[in-house]
């Protein structure tokens, strides 16, 4: 049962949820009177969420954050890894076959995404979060000695991309901490403001080490930056050992007359009674696929995908873009500060405001304001703009970069509190995991399908298709929201 938090503009209301689809106890469920409103609310008598006194809010959004910030950030980075492999090391490799190594990078990190989901259920962080950092940082480690494709396509494309899978799982899943506290939205989005900063960071590391050292010696040093950041991911995250208790269920003792739990009688069943390096004791990974079947969640999950091919694609290729309408080669990397700038500002923004106005409003209203506004009043007249309106087009182009980040950040920060929304806690990375199977398709895809749109097509037609799929990721969102609400459209209430 999905529960709306009391809010000053929006009225109280008690979301039910039609044949929910996860057959786990939910949290009992207390009822009280408002005499004022002259409703019922609703509220979880006993929290999913573990009050262990290990829980730092400040130490988990820290591990949250670097260790976002050392692999998608490191991530939002390889445009210029590219460019130096294509120039230095295999200069007689098409782009579009040496684009297959961030492709096959991007497709394996969000596919093992779905079976990570469940183990981090089950077992906590720590068996995923050990061996995610030391393939990782391996895996960097061995970059500096490919000297071949298949090289590449192994190590970056696979061996890479499992490190970063079980890295980002831990990062993404322990913010389910947050459930409850009211402001979970505010944790979620200071925590991924790491992957446009780390995409910033590592841009100017990049530049510094490939110009004045040799690829080896380069990435050597790279390689030891994000272990040190990976290192305070970890270090933070051991103080609040309380974490991998965040999966407990609370089971209510006895129920009274009106089948109220009694908390006092409540008790709690931990799945942690055996120390963590003999976790495969604890118990089997137990599958639940039922949520594939629930319409919540498979609108949710193409709202989400849609957005992203639209992110990968369209905002990825803005510096080729610009080149094409004939800007200079400083905008192409100026676009590309303003994008991930404009992101951050977006992921802090959007955190309190789904904490205020409910995560499927947050998203619709930035989807809708900011980013096709910014996508057919500021992106499309640049290429309708004549030759000799160059500065006004410049300034377009700019108002577009600096908006689309806006409105990039904010939906993605707000696209996992909407899926923590339809679904209990202690299967939150299960749910997230499966929304990413659709995404990881739409990014796979996205890249070759935008390039060759943009070869093919005028510019206008490229702008106005990205901007159609916008518009169906907006009704994707909506119609989720729809189901949430019981297929009721009611726009002023807090969801």
């Amino acid at each position: 049962m999905a529960v709306s938090k009391p809010s000053r503009s929006f009225p109280i209301i008690a979301v039910e949820v039609i044949d929910p689809p996860i057959k786990s106890p939910e949290p009992p469920l207390s009822s009280t009177n408002d005499p004022e409103k002259g409703i019922t609310v609703v509220s979880p008598a006993l929290s999913y969420r573990a009050h262990s006194p290990s829980f730092n809010p400040i130490l988990t959004i820290i591990s949250s954050f670097t260790l976002t910030l050392s692999t998608w950030g490191f991530y939002n980075s390889t445009g210029i890894l590219l460019s130096h492999i294509s120039v230095h090391l295999l200069p007689n490799t098409p782009l579009p076959i040496l684009s297959l190594i961030p492709a096959l990078n991007i497709l394996f990190t969000l596919l093992l995404f779905f079976p990570l989901g469940p183990i981090y259920d089950t077992y906590g962080p720590l068996p995923l979060l050990i061996p995610g950092s030391l393939i990782y940082i391996l895996s960097l480690l061995l970059l500096s000695i490919c000297s071949s494709l298949f090289h590449f396509l192994l190590v970056y494309g696979v061996l890479s991309a499992i490190g970063m899978a079980l890295l980002c799982t831990v990062a993404n899943a322990m913010l389910n901490a947050f459930e409850g506290t009211g402001y979970r939205g505010l944790a979620t989005g200071i925590a991924l403001v790491g992957n446009p900063a780390g995409g910033i960071l590592f841009t100017f590391v990049f530049q510094a080490v490939l110009e004045s050292l040799e690829w080896g010696d380069a990435m050597r040093i790279v390689a030891g930056s994000v272990g040190v950041l990976v290192a305070v991911g970890f270090l933070a995250f051991l103080p609040c050992g309380g974490l991998r208790e965040r999966g407990t269920r609370n089971e209510c003792g006895h129920r009274g007359q009106d089948d109220d739990c009694n908390i006092s009688t409540a008790s709690t069943n931990t799945r942690n009674e055996a120390p963590w390096w003999k976790f495969w004791h604890e118990k089997k990974v137990e599958g639940d696929w039922s949520l594939l079947r629930d319409r919540r969640f498979l609108w949710c999950m193409a709202g989400i995908a849609l957005f992203e091919f639209v992110l990968v694609g369209a905002i990825g290729l803005l510096p080729t873009y610009a080149l094409q309408q004939g800007f200079s080669t400083s905008v192409s990397f100026n676009v590309v500060a303003i994008v991930n700038a404009g992101s951050i500002l977006g992921r802090l923004i959007s955190g309190p405001l789904s904490d205020h106005l409910g995560p499927y409003n947050t998203v619709f209203l930035c989807l809708i304001f900011i980013s096709l506004l910014a996508n057919f009043a500021f992106f499309l007249p640049t290429s309708l703009l004549p030759t000799s309106a160059s500065s006004t087009s410049l300034i377009l182009f700019y108002l577009y970069a600096s908006l689309s980040g806006l409105g990039s950040g904010a939906v993605m920060s707000a696209a996992p509190l909407c899926i923590a929304a339809l679904c209990p806690s202690h299967v939150y990375a299960r749910w997230w995991g499966a929304s990413q199977v659709g995404v990881a398709i739409a990014c796979f895809l996205s890249v070759p399908l935008a390039s060759i749109t943009l070869s093919r097509v005028a510019p206008s037609l490229f702008i106005s298709f990205f901007g159609f799929v916008l518009i169906l990721s907006g009704l994707a969102f909506a119609l989720a929201r729809w189901e949430v609400l019981r297929r009721e459209w009611k726009w002023m209430i807090r969801v």
